[in-house]
């Protein structure tokens, strides 16, 4: 069912890029979105992008408003 409604949709997670929040990059990834997930450093987002093919991963501080304006 959430297959061919996420397919082709794009999704972004921010804090997708470990624990709960990747876990859920990936449900979104095999329903057949495009997922661009966030994370708070370069390392944990290096981490992310190497283990999670399919998976558009970047560094973003949300708290940044200028960052955010910029990611979006």
């Amino acid at each position: 069912m959430w297959s061919s409604f996420f397919r082709d949709r794009t999704v972004v997670i921010t804090g997708g890029t470990s624990g709960i929040g990747r876990a859920i990059a990936m449900a979104f990834a095999e329903a057949g979105a495009k997922v661009h997930a966030t994370g708070a450093t370069s390392d944990e987002v290096e981490l992310a992008a190497a283990s999670a093919p399919g998976i558009s991963c970047s560094a973003l501080d949300v708290r940044d408003a200028g960052a955010m304006t910029a990611y979006a």
